[in-house]
């Protein structure tokens, strides 16, 4: 099933605000699941996954950095 970007994003927008709304119950694990298989689905995913990458490695930097 191969889903759009603009498709995920909404999804994504709805469980913002549904988290924000206070709603912890089923529907928002269920949405945050279909989220998840929306996302992997438009091919980002890597994308997404080496940027995180980037990140956690620039904190580890200025950690080093800052313990020396």
């Amino acid at each position: 099933m191969i889903v759009s970007l603009p498709g995920a994003a909404l999804t994504g927008i709805a469980l913002f605000f549904l988290y924000r709304a206070g709603y912890r119950g089923f529907w928002i694990v269920t949405l945050a699941v279909l989220f998840g298989f929306f996302l992997a689905s438009t091919g980002v995913a890597p994308s997404i996954s080496a940027f995180l990458t980037g990140c956690a490695h620039v904190i580890g930097q200025i950690c080093s950095a800052l313990t020396r």
